[in-house]
């Protein structure tokens, strides 16, 4: 019985050719390796950041609201926020 094998498992060089592989080649390589290192870092980076920032105006917009609350005229909106924290609070001691 014949098998086969996918051409993906073979390899592709022979160890003849890559011993013809210069120093040179092998160098260029690594610098290209390193690029694209440093490029995949600074994307890191820079999504890092952005999420920070949206992170930060999120919690802004959230301060906003509750000053908000906290300044309303309307009793039940002033006193419903702490009371909720008070609430949790005791739940959570129990």
């Amino acid at each position: 019985m014949r098998r086969y094998v996918s051409s993906l498992s073979r390899p592709r060089f022979s160890s003849t050719s890559a011993r013809r592989v210069g120093s040179a080649t092998v160098l260029r390589l690594g610098e290209l390796a390193n690029a694209d290192a440093a490029i995949i870092r600074e994307h890191i980076r820079a999504r890092a950041e952005i999420k920070a920032k949206y992170a930060q105006a999120d919690h802004e917009q959230t301060q906003t609201t509750d000053m908000a609350g906290d300044a309303a005229e309307d009793v039940f909106v002033r006193r419903t926020r702490p009371a909720q924290a008070w609430l949790s609070q005791a739940a959570a001691s129990a």
